[in-house]
């Protein structure tokens, strides 16, 4: 009986993590990381080392609750990437937080939220000759981030 209960338990366990449905921005990194010039999935804190010292406080502040961080990078304006970025905006699960556009640089911001807390913070950066799209995956509180975000812009 005891053998039994405990398969059952081992089968349950595994259908719920082979059951997690992943986001669509898990899709896309994961449809273009082979042709990108860098796809990395790191946890926070060994991203972390790389920031210079005088950054790290307010970055630190900025990923508050964040696990992990995904990055592709492309040297090239890579147009597919660009069309999925654009189809995760207009996504209904996906709310836009900031769109920014200078000197031939544009920004994008996203969030995935599950009520008041952000899943997912995908920040698209295009350039003339690159693009990058960063995702910092965890769970923030979204007061958190508007308050960190008012901060620093006084």
């Amino acid at each position: 009986m005891r053998t039994t209960f405990y398969i059952a338990l081992i089968v349950a366990l595994a259908l719920q993590v082979t059951c997690v449905t992943k986001s669509d921005f898990s899709k896309l990194y994961h449809e273009h990381k082979n042709e990108a010039d860098l796809a990395l999935t790191l946890p926070k804190w060994m991203a972390m080392i790389a920031v210079p010292s005088d950054a790290k406080e307010d970055i630190k502040s900025l990923t508050e609750g964040m696990k992990r961080i995904r990055v592709l990078y492309n040297n090239e304006s890579a147009l597919s990437v660009k069309q999925e970025f654009a189809t995760l905006g207009s996504n209904d699960s996906y709310v836009p937080y900031a769109k920014v556009s200078s000197d031939g640089t544009k920004l994008d911001i996203l969030a995935l939220e599950d009520g008041e807390i952000i899943r997912e913070l995908l920040i698209y950066i295009a350039e003339d000759d690159a693009t990058t799209l960063l995702a910092l995956q965890g769970k923030m509180p979204k007061k958190h981030l508007l308050s960190e975000a008012d901060r620093l812009s006084k």
